[in-house]
């Protein structure tokens, strides 16, 4: 092998040939020119929203009561509040717009702190989120997201003091997100011991199977808990661009109610094309009812325990 420096080429020319191509062409000394293209990669621009748009879901859960949300658009169509009304108590978020970023405050509750938990999504010059830093007191959790050509979300990768504690990564096909498989870093430091005659006894079930054997032996510390997902879809196409909240694929759930939100906004890519029909391999499944080709109602069911709830959803 042969470092070559500038010196050996008779002559290197550089054309555009459009705006995401150019041409190399080398021509070393005594020898034949060849020519590499080289093409931009190039993720294509956002559509242009069309049909209605979200402006209601109302999830009825029966004794445990009724949550209302409302979507409110600006004029360039963009989501910019979301008001929650859960049996007469309403919370109403805003999203700010600004600098390539988008931000909002999340109620502590939502992750059992203290206060207000401040999102500030970074974008991209294509309009979609690169980075998420929380803020939650003094503590700062950032996330980092990928996405292939087609706009659609691949990876999510989740840090804390510079470590990265948690991911997932999601495999599309025909549009929709099809499986997602996530980690996040074993923290338990639980372990085994032996009672007085002679049998393991494990304090903590590590599988999360309700029962207490052989299957729970501790991760190393440092070692991921890992889950794998799948999910099936309506031949109905989602066009009101709708995500159920915490019952997404896994993709648009890293960030719990706020990955949700930001998926709603349109800045962590595509949404799946169709409705989704069932996810965590099958334990949920969704059913629903139209008012010409968008969801009008929702019915929501739980393979081990039946009816989880039923909702209500309206468009403009």
């Amino acid at each position: 092998m042969r470092i070559l420096s500038l010196t050996d080429f008779g002559k290197i020319e550089i054309k555009d040939i459009k705006q995401t191509e150019s041409e190399i062409t080398i021509t070393p000394t005594g020898k034949d020119p060849f020519t590499v293209t080289t093409t931009e990669q190039k993720i294509e621009t956002p559509p242009t929203r069309t049909g209605k748009r979200l402006k209601t879901y109302t999830p009825d859960f029966g004794d445990e009561g009724v949550m209302n949300y409302t979507f409110t658009y600006d004029d360039k169509n963009r989501l910019v509040k979301l008001s929650v009304d859960i049996d007469g108590k309403t919370q109403e978020l805003s999203i700010k717009y600004e600098n390539q970023k988008i931000s909002f405050d999340l109620p502590g509750e939502e992750l059992e702190a203290t206060g207000n938990i401040a999102c500030t999504y970074t974008l991209n010059t294509a309009g979609l989120a690169t980075d998420l830093q929380v803020k939650i007191g003094k503590a700062i959790i950032t996330q980092r997201y990928t996405y292939n050509n087609a706009r659609q979300l691949i990876s999510v990768r989740r840090y804390e003091g510079g470590e990265m504690t948690a991911y997932c990564n999601a495999v599309w096909e025909n549009g929709n997100v099809t499986s997602t498989i996530s980690g996040s870093k074993h923290i338990c430091t639980d372990k085994s011991y032996q009672d007085n005659e002679g049998n393991t006894v494990y304090v903590h079930d590590h599988n999360q199977d309700n029962k207490f054997d052989d299957n729970d032996k501790a991760l190393a510390p440092g070692a991921y808990d890992t889950h794998s997902s799948a999910y099936t879809y309506t031949a109905e196409k989602n066009k009101g661009g709708f995500l159920i909240p915490t019952y997404s694929p896994d993709i648009f759930d890293m960030f719990d109610f706020g990955d949700w939100l930001a998926a709603m906004t349109g800045i962590l890519g595509k949404l799946p094309e169709n409705l989704n029909k069932d996810n965590s391999n099958g334990f949920f499944t969704f059913a629903y009812t139209f008012e010409g080709d968008y969801p009008r109602t929702l019915q929501v069911n739980a393979k081990e325990h039946g009816e989880e709830f039923k909702a209500t959803i309206t468009f403009e």
